[in-house]
């Protein structure tokens, strides 16, 4: 038996404005969701997980809560 959990990757490259006013710009998996609006509006989900890069080079994630979102944007 298959114990692997398949989902659908598509990578996004976006922005955010953070209630605190902090700007964060990384990519997003949005899944099975076209655009990165359905995903805010309709995945159950109350986090999304930000892959960013930092001024060093190396990658991070940083993980948002839904509802402390200004606003987003698609990069690219």
């Amino acid at each position: 038996m298959d114990d692997h959990i398949k989902y659908e990757i598509n990578y996004q490259n976006i922005t955010i404005k953070a209630s605190d006013d902090s700007i964060i710009a990384g990519k997003v998996n949005t899944t099975s969701y076209a655009r990165l609006s359905d995903m805010l509006k309709h995945s159950p989900e109350k986090f999304v997980t930000i892959i960013c890069e930092n001024v060093d080079g190396t990658k991070g994630i940083t993980i948002v809560n839904k509802e402390h979102i200004v606003w987003a944007k698609v990069e690219g």
